[in-house]
């Protein structure tokens, strides 16, 4: 079942005329399509489902600590922040951003 999705993207642009046009990506993904393995935290050995797992939670709270963080000082360079969609199927949201011509 295919379901269209979208990344989610902010930007502080950078104040130095030259160096403005750098862009630095700050991202994290915000959705969730794996199950436990080998890794996981769950108490069941089977492959559950992880909706919400923390490592979703840990990058978008960190793009959007950053984001805030950032947002309070002078920047030389564009920062982008970013939070990616279809990680679990291939890395589509971050691919289909980062390798775009």
């Amino acid at each position: 079942d295919v379901k269209p999705t979208s990344n989610v993207i902010g930007y502080l642009e950078g104040s130095d005329k030259k160096l403005k046009n750098e862009v630095i990506v700050i991202g994290g993904h915000y959705d969730h399509l794996g199950f436990g393995g080998e890794e996981s935290l769950s108490a069941s050995k089977g492959q559950d489902i992880h909706n919400g797992a923390d490592d979703n939670a840990s990058g978008t709270t960190g793009v959007i600590e950053l984001a805030r963080t950032l947002a309070k000082k002078k920047l030389n360079r564009t920062v982008v922040f970013m939070a990616f969609s279809g990680e679990e199927l291939g890395l589509l949201g971050s691919s289909y951003f980062t390798l775009w011509p």
